[in-house]
C-alpha cells in the first residue's frame, strides 16, 4: 500500500465518520430533478414475449416456493426466508444482523454477521429476476405483486447507509441491477410508458433508485481493490443510467462510467485476453460485466471502442480454450459461485458456459432466438441470435499459447493439459490469486484426471481458506512445507512469486514448454524451480520435470490431485486411476510416493466445486530430500 492509498483511505475513514453522524440525523442524498424510467433493457413487447416463451413446470414450482418464501441459495436447498423477507436474518444460520452503520459492520467477522456471503446473495435481488420474467411472459399479478413489494419491503427495512446492505459498492450495484431488469420485463407487460406510474414504480423506489446509483459512484472500489469489484460497480452505474433517467446527476455518472469502463477493460486485463486476477471464474465475471455494458452501449446507441468490443471477443476465447472439448474448465484461483444476473430460478448450467455461449452467438450474428441467458443479454442489443450455434471447436488447434496471462495449452484429440505459468495476480494485494505457479491440469477423453480443487470458503473457515489458496491445494511443487507465496490475510499477499515460460515448442510428433517461478528464491538457500512439460502426441504420454536449483538440502514434495469423479489406486511407485472407463498411470519411481483422501490437519485430499461445499478426492505426494541440484520426474501415461 503506497502513500497515496494511505491518503485515500485515512480520507475515506473520516469522511465515513462525518457521513454516519449525518445519517444518523436522518440525511440521504436527494436528486435534482424528477426520476423517470427511461426505458426498458429489451426493445420487444408483451405479445412477441408471449410468443416465444413459457414458463416450464419445473420453473413455475421453484417460482411459486419462493412466493411463499422458500429459495435455493448457493448450492443450499428449501432455504426459508419468509414472506414478505427479513433482510437482515442470515437464511442459513437464522443469525439476525445489526441494523447500524452499514460501514461499521465487520461483515468478515462470522460472529457478528454468519456467512456474510448468503445475505449478500439475497440481498442482490436476483430472484426476484425470475419472477418479473415470469410475470412479462404470463402476466399473473402474485408475480408483479410479489416483485414490487418486495422492493417496498426492501426500502423500508434498509434506510440509506444503515444495516448489511449498504457495506459494499458492489453489492449495492448488483441490486440495482437486478431492478433494472425486474423494471424491464415489467415493462415488457406493462409498456414502457406505464412504468412512471406511482404504483408501479412508487416515489420511494426513485428515490433509492438515486440512492443506489449515488452510494455506488461515491464509494467505487479504488487502488488495491480496483479489480473486478471496480468494473461491476461501473457496469452497474452504467446500466441503471440507460435504464433509468437521474436527471443531470445520472447523465454525469453515465459518461464517466463509459469512460472508466473503456481504461478498466484494458488496464485489469492482458493484451491476449487473460484477465490479471489470475482466476478462472473472477475472468468470467469480468467478462459478463464487460460484456452486458457492451451490449447496452450498443442497444442504447452509444457503443464503446472497438478495442472494448475485441478485449471481449479475446476474454471469451480465453475461456474457450482452456476448456477441454466437453467443457471441462479448470477453476484456478478463488471462486464465489457470483454471478451478474439469472433469468431462471431452476438454471443448473455452469454460468461461465453461459456467457461463452452468449458472446459467440452475438458475434456471429446468428438468426433463431433460444430462452436462455443469452437468449436475453443478446436481446438487449436489439440483434437476432441462434442459440444452437456450436460452443466448442470441433478442432481445437495445439497448442495454445497466452503468453502474457501464463497460460499455455497442449492436447491432442484425446488429451488437453494447461500449464499455468504466468504472472501472479492484480494488483499489490493480488486479492484473488492462488499459490498455484506450474500448476498442471489434465482431461484424457473428456475426464478431468488432474484438477484444480477450487476455493471453498472466503470470510470463514480459516484453516481452509489458507489450505485451498495454498500451494500444496495444487499440482505444483512445495519446498520446505512453505507456500510458494507468504499470505498476508483472507485477500492479501505480502511475498508473490512470479513465473514466466522459457519456451513452447511443437513437431508432429512432441509439443513441450518450460518455465520457471522465483517463489523460493527468499528461502535463506535460495530454490529456483524449473518444470519441464513434454507431450508425446503418438504415445500418449506426458513427461513433467521438475528442476530444483539450491546448495543445501530441502523437504520437496509433488501434489498430484485427482478428480473426486476417479478411482484411484498405488501400485508401488505408480497411481492408477480411472473415471468413467478411461485410465491413466502417474509413476513417480524417484520418490516416495503416498496416497491422500479427505485428510483434516493438516488439510490435504479435497475438491470445492461451489461456495462453502467440499469433498473427499485423492490427492498423490511425491515426497524426496534435496542436497543441492536435482532433476525430479514424474510421467503420466493413457491409453490412446
Amino acid at each position: 500500500m503506497n502513500v497515496l492509498e494511505i491518503v485515500f483511505r485515512v480520507n475515506r475513514y473520516l469522511g465515513q465518520i462525518y457521513e454516519k453522524n449525518r445519517i444518523s440525523k436522518g440525511w440521504r442524498p436527494k436528486p435534482r430533478e424528477s426520476i423517470r424510467f427511461a426505458g426498458p433493457l429489451f426493445p420487444f413487447d408483451k405479445e412477441w414475449t408471449q410468443h416465444r416463451h413459457s414458463i416450464k413446470a419445473q420453473e413455475r414450482y421453484a417460482l411459486d416456493r419462493l412466493l411463499h418464501g422458500s429459495i435455493d441459495l448457493l448450492g443450499v436447498s428449501g432455504l426459508s426466508i419468509g414472506r414478505p423477507t427479513n433482510w437482515h436474518r442470515e437464511p442459513f444460520s437464522g443469525k439476525l444482523l445489526p441494523k447500524i452503520y452499514g460501514k461499521s459492520i465487520d461483515y468478515r467477522n462470522p460472529e457478528q454477521v454468519g456467512n456474510i456471503k448468503f445475505i449478500w446473495e439475497l440481498g442482490r435481488h436476483q430472484h426476484l429476476v425470475p419472477v418479473a420474467l415470469a410475470y412479462a411472459v404470463s402476466g399473473q399479478t402474485k408475480d408483479l405483486d410479489y416483485c414490487l413489494k418486495e422492493i417496498e419491503n426492501f426500502i423500508e427495512q434498509n434506510p440509506f447507509g444503515l444495516g448489511v446492505h449498504w457495506c459494499s459498492a458492489l453489492e449495492v450495484g448488483l441490486r440495482v441491477l437486478s431492478w433494472c431488469f425486474v423494471y424491464s420485463f415489467i415493462a415488457l407487460r406493462q409498456g414502457r410508458d406505464e412504468l412512471n406510474n406511482p404504483q408501479l414504480l412508487p416515489a420511494k423506489a426513485k428515490q433509492s433508485i438515486f440512492e443506489h446509483v449515488w452510494f455506488i459512484r461515491n464509494f467505487l472500489s479504488r487502488y488495491s481493490s480496483a479489480n473486478n469489484h471496480l468494473i461491476g460497480e461501473l457496469t452497474c452505474i452504467w446500466v441503471a443510467c440507460n435504464v433509468f433517467d437521474l436527471g443531470k446527476d445520472g447523465l454525469k455518472w453515465k459518461l464517466f462510467a463509459h469512460e472508466q469502463l473503456e481504461m478498466e477493460a484494458s488496464k485489469q486485463n492482458f493484451v491476449d485476453g487473460v484477465n490479471k486476477e489470475q482466476s478462472t471464474y473472477y475472468h468470467y465475471w469480468v467478462l459478463e460485466y464487460l460484456f452486458l455494458a457492451y451490449l447496452v452501449s450498443v442497444g442504447s446507441g452509444t457503443p464503446f471502442t472497438d478495442e472494448f468490443y475485441q478485449r471481449i471477443i479475446k476474454m471469451s476465447f480465453f475461456l474457450e480454450a482452456i476448456q477441454d472439448r466437453c467443457g471441462n474448465m479448470p477453476q484456478f484461483g478463488d471462486s464465489d459461485d457470483g454471478v451478474a444476473s439469472v433469468f431462471a430460478l431452476c438454471q443448473k448450467n455452469n454460468p461461465i458456459d453461459h456467457i461463452v455461449r452468449a458472446v459467440r452467438i452475438f458475434h456471429e450474428g446468428s438468426e433463431e432466438d433460444s430462452d436462455h441467458k443469452a437468449y436475453w443479454y443478446t436481446s438487449i442489443a436489439k440483434k437476432k441470435i441462434n442459440y444452437n450455434y456450436p460452443v466448442y471447436e470441433e478442432n481445437k488447434l495445439y497448442p495454445l499459447s497466452f503468453n502474457h496471462g501464463g497460460y499455455f495449452i497442449l492436447g491432442t484429440q484425446e488429451c488437453h493439459i494447461v500449464f499455468k505459468c504466468g504472472p501472479f495476480g492484480h494488483l499489490s494485494i493480488a486479492a484473488h490469486a492462488h499459490a498455484d505457479a506450474h500448476s498442471v491440469y489434465v482431461s484424457i477423453h473428456c475426464r478431468e484426471f488432474l484438477i484444480d480443487p477450487g476455493t471453498y470458503a472466503y470470510h470463514t473457515k480459516q484453516k481452509w481458506r489458507n489450505y485451498f489458496r495454498g500451494t500444496s491445494a495444487h499440482n505444483t511443487v512445495r519446498v520446505d512445507c512453505l507456500d510458494q507465496s507468504v499470505i498476508g490475510g483472507n485477500f492479501m499477499w505480502l511475498k508473490k512469486a512470479n513465473a514466466w515460460c522459457e519456451g513452447i515448442k511443437s513437431d508432429m510428433e512432441k509439443d513441450s514448454v518450460s518455465g520457471m517461478h522465483d517463489g523460493y528464491l527468499r528461502l535463506k538457500d535460495p530454490v529456483l524451480h524449473k518444470r519441464n512439460l513434454e507431450l508425446d502426441k503418438n504415445k500418449g504420454t506426458l513427461i513433467i520435470e521438475d528442476h530444483l536449483e539450491c546448495k543445501d538440502r530441502h523437504d520437496i514434495e509433488r501434489f498430484w490431485h485427482f478428480s473426486e469423479d476417479c478411482l484411484v489406486w498405488q501400485v508401488k511407485d505408480s497411481i492408477w486411476a480411472e473415471n468413467n472407463g478411461v485410465k491413466i498411470c502417474l509413476q513417480c519411481s524417484d520418490a516416495e510416493l503416498e496416497l491422500v483422501r479427505g485428510q483434516e490437519d493438516p488439510p490435504l485430499g479435497w475438491v470445492s466445486r461451489r461456495f462453502d461445499y467440499k469433498v473427499p478426492s485423492w490427492t498423490g505426494v511425491a515426497r524426496n530430500n534435496i542436497h543441492g541440484d536435482a532433476k525430479l520426474r514424474t510421467l503420466l501415461q493413457w491409453d490412446i
